[in-house]
């Protein structure tokens, strides 16, 4: 499994942190309130994708987000 140096793995489940600001969300877009880290992107350090939309985007980076505890 791929683990970022931030301690985030491929897989986790993450939300943004609520310091993190967003702006408008496109129509064309979805507003989940979570994502699965679906890829890092190994040409930005701490950025990666999500298997779908996060607040409108797919992409973040590791210091806008926090882990979501799924075992709940």
């Amino acid at each position: 499994m791929e683990t970022s140096n931030s301690g985030f793995s491929m897989g986790d489940t993450v939300e943004l942190k609520p310091e993190t600001v967003v702006g408008a969300i496109p129509s064309d877009r979805e507003d989940n309130a979570t994502a699965v880290i679906q890829k890092f992107l190994p040409e930005i350090v701490g950025a990666f994708k999500t298997d779908r939309d996060l607040r409108g985007c797919r992409y973040w980076n590791v210091e806008h987000v926090r882990k979501v505890d799924t075992n709940e």
